[in-house]
C-alpha cells in the first residue's frame, strides 16, 4: 500500500510478476475469480451436418431442436415468442414461408434468413433418406 502525498490517498498496487529471460509475462486481461478451466464445458449443439440420413425421422424433429440446427440461439425470445404467437407448432410450417413472409409477421431478417436455410438443409437431409419398401 502506498500513500499519496499530494493527496493523502492510499492506493494498493498489484503485485508485479515475475518472468524469467525469453518469457513472455501472462496477460491478465478477461481473468475472473474462477477459472475457464475448473469448470466443465456445456456440451455443444448438434450440426446440421451431424444429422444421419439413415436415422433421420423429420416428423420426430421438434421445433427447440430445429432451431438449434438453424443456429437460432437460445437466448433469442424474439424469435421463439413470434412462434408461440403465430402458434407455429411445428418445423415443417417454415417450409410454406419465405423470408419475406417472415418478416411480415415480425421476425427480424436474421434469424428469417437462418430458418429459411434450416428448412433447406432438413429437406435436402430427407431428400438423401435411402427409400424403404
Amino acid at each position: 500500500m502506498t500513500l499519496n502525498e499530494a493527496s493523502g490517498s492510499r492506493t494498493t498496487a498489484a503485485p508485479e510478476a515475475t518472468t524469467t529471460p525469453g518469457e513472455r509475462p501472462a496477460s491478465r486481461a478477461g481473468q475472473n475469480a474462477a477459472s475457464s478451466t475448473d469448470q466443465p464445458r456445456p456440451s455443444k449443439r448438434p450440426r446440421p451436418s451431424d444429422l444421419d440420413p439413415r436415422t433421420f425421422d423429420p416428423a420426430a424433429l421438434e421445433m427447440e431442436d430445429f432451431l438449434k440446427l438453424c443456429h437460432i440461439p437460445l437466448h433469442d425470445e424474439h424469435t421463439r415468442e413470434l412462434i408461440t404467437i403465430h402458434r407455429l407448432h411445428h418445423w415443417t410450417v417454415f417450409n410454406y414461408l419465405s423470408v419475406y413472409d417472415m418478416k411480415a409477421v415480425g421476425f427480424s431478417l436474421g434469424p428469417a434468413l437462418l430458418i429459411n436455410a434450416g428448412v433447406a438443409h432438413v429437406n435436402r437431409q430427407v431428400a438423401r433418406q435411402p427409400a424403404t419398401s
